[in-house]
């Protein structure tokens, strides 16, 4: 179990690290006069130039939806692991765990729409190359951090 808590803090920790890079890109990009705005409805023409394209795009966002689901379920067994358990215990902890992925989607969500704009790819890491990050922490930087 110890050997899981050990993964389990790192992928989080990397998860975080991802979204404040995204925050990150998002505020140079608005301190440097570059910021794209952000948009408030869908932009379904985005994800495809015909209805099929859009489809298969959203069919990639399917799993995450259904596994954010399971993953959720996923914590009644680990209720009693909980010390001291109570219900109420339990509820902070939930409500914890969704206010900080909350906050991780918000990073990375309005970050990348931000600094990417109409370029911002459906999956989002894909921007996150030297190209793509060179225009606001340099390429040096960027060399470092690129995936």
């Amino acid at each position: 179990m110890d050997k899981l808590s050990f993964l389990n803090i790192i992928g989080v920790a990397a998860t975080i690290l991802l979204a404040v890079a995204a925050a990150g890109l998002g505020v140079t990009a608005t301190l440097q006069g570059t910021a794209y705005p952000v948009p408030l409805t869908p932009q379904w023409d985005l994800l495809g130039p015909t209805l099929a394209a859009r489809l298969e795009a959203l069919t990639g966002v399917l799993p995450v939806i259904l596994a954010c689901y399971v993953a959720h379920q996923s914590l009644h067994p680990l209720m009693p692991l909980l010390k001291p358990y109570s219900p109420r215990r339990m509820c902070g902890v939930a409500a914890s765990a969704l206010a900080l992925v909350a906050c991780i989607f918000l990073m990375l969500s309005y970050g990348g729409a931000l600094a990417f704009g109409p370029e911002l790819d459906i999956n989002a890491l894909k921007n996150f190359t030297e190209d793509g990050m060179a225009p606001f922490v340099g390429l040096e930087l960027a060399r470092v951090n690129g995936y």
